[in-house]
């Protein structure tokens, strides 16, 4: 990613990325859900490469406001975040839970 006027530019592997990210989730027809959120994220460690978890946490919430599951991804909207390291994911990949957040 470089900056450009003050502005993030995603380089072209990046924008590759979130391009299959999004075709994924149309693909998966999840419906947008309106207002504050609830969100779990159970995260695979493919290997035994150390890993940042939150690097991943921020690309799955801006492809869920880029295609338009959740309205935003600030504290006004997800009002809970889970997040779990799950070895048994890796079978299936990252899971994603949403729901509207009950106070």
């Amino acid at each position: 990613m470089g900056i450009y006027r003050g502005r993030a530019i995603l380089s072209k592997a990046a924008r590759t990325w979130y391009a299959k990210a999004e075709a994924s989730v149309a693909k998966q027809r999840w419906k947008p859900v309106k207002g504050p959120v609830e969100i779990e994220i159970q995260l695979c460690a493919p290997n035994k490469r150390k890993y940042d978890p939150d690097n991943k946490i921020k690309v799955i919430l801006d492809v869920l406001v880029r295609a338009g599951i959740i309205e935003d991804d600030n504290c006004t909207i997800i009002r809970k975040l889970t997040v779990l390291v799950d070895d048994m994911a890796c079978e299936i990949g990252t899971l994603v839970f949403i729901e509207e957040y009950k106070a």
